[in-house]
């Protein structure tokens, strides 16, 4: 995610050789889920059989599952770890909230998650190819047309929030949409995301009520080689017991 960052100073070779290490890791694993399968996502996504429309079963390809599992790598880390890492940043600015986070943590985590969740938007955007004409609104969309959808301004959509631009942790009925909105492509570690958040946030209160950022968050810039992600690079936090 990094790489193409090019205050990261990694190499071509060394992004490479990251990749290649990461596919073979992948294909061992996968040969092992096949062979002892386990009750776990990778052995259900390497012995799933698929019946396709002319009726023939088949399986992901070797090539399909190291794409499939550097999706979930990247998935299952960089998201969370931006969340919890933009929620402590908001914390920062919004030091009411902390405070009410800190003092009554275990009542407010579901709705502070959630808040966190639609405040950072740890996915910036997804872009699809329209397949057919299609009226969105009140705009028309022509097959070919390359669409983007943007989760941090539908995460701050007036329509669909009171007070979008307001970081409160007690909020109710929010709906937001930094996993998805629904269906097939729904966020497969929703759940597990939760609880990471929740789990991290909640000992971090608990344990070090006195949290101070020491010095200005700084970013990831990929582009425009990776624009799906907001990732922080670094935010030097000082804990005291």
């Amino acid at each position: 995610m990094a790489a193409p960052d090019p205050e990261a100073g990694i190499s071509q070779e060394d992004w490479f050789l990251a990749g290649t290490q990461l596919y073979e890791y992948a294909r061992q694993l996968g040969e092992e889920k096949r062979a002892r399968p386990t009750d776990d996502v990778w052995s259900i996504l390497t012995t799933a059989e698929v019946e396709g429309d002319d009726g023939e079963m088949w399986r992901l390809t070797s090539s399909e599952l190291d794409q499939f599992f550097l999706i979930l790598t990247i998935a299952g880390s960089e998201t969370t770890r931006s969340a919890i890492s933009g929620a402590m940043v908001a914390f920062r600015d919004h030091p009411d909230q902390w405070e009410r986070f800190r003092q009554d943590g275990e009542t407010l985590a579901g709705t502070a998650v959630e808040e966190i969740l639609r405040w950072t938007s740890p996915v910036a955007c997804f872009a699809r190819t329209a397949t057919e004409d299609v009226q969105l609104g009140d705009q028309q969309i022509a097959a070919g047309d390359r669409v983007s959808m943007w989760f941090p301004a539908a995460n701050r959509d007036p329509r669909a929030f009171e007070r979008p631009d307001e970081f409160d942790i007690t909020r109710e009925h929010n709906s937001q949409v930094a996993f998805g909105g629904g269906g097939a492509h729904f966020c497969l570690g929703a759940h597990l995301a939760r609880n990471e958040i929740r789990t991290m946030l909640g000992e971090i209160a608990r344990r070090f009520p006195d949290v101070e950022i020491v010095g200005p968050p700084s970013y990831i810039v990929a582009a425009p080689e990776q624009t799906i992600a907001v990732s922080l690079r670094e935010l030097p936090v000082r804990l005291a017991r």
